[in-house]
């Protein structure tokens, strides 16, 4: 999470509350004034794809959601988009993870449907 837009001149680590150099209490905008960004990033199984060489394709690493569409049938045997698979995981995350537990996030749901699409190319 980047909340550096709700405090412009930055807070200390360990006391929030304060200046980065402790002089003083920490000005802070509402996320509302200013939202924070949130980054999800995993490089577990990560690898580097060079544009030049065309769009990437890998054989699947099977993974705990067999729902993905890559994994139907006999498609595990061939090379895929590995982006596409990605998404699918991100979006089973989300679901899982606060659309199925919390009541407040239902503002979720359009981008979680719009992530598993059959042909999201």
């Amino acid at each position: 999470m980047d909340a550096s837009p709700a405090y412009p001149n930055l807070w200390h680590p360990q006391l929030p509350g304060s200046h980065r150099d402790c002089s003083g209490r920490a000005f802070q905008y509402s996320r509302t004034e200013r939202p924070p960004r949130y980054y999800y990033i995993d490089f577990g199984l990560s690898r580097k794809y060079n544009p030049e060489d065309g769009p990437a394709r890998e054989l699947l690493i099977r993974g705990g959601h067999k729902s993905v569409l890559e994994f139907q049938g006999e498609g595990y045997n061939k090379p895929w988009n590995p982006f596409r698979t990605d998404i699918h995981y991100l979006r089973s995350f989300i679901r899982e993870a606060f659309l199925e537990k919390y009541r407040n996030m239902g503002f979720t749901r359009p981008l979680v449907t719009d992530m598993v699409q059959d042909n999201p190319d």
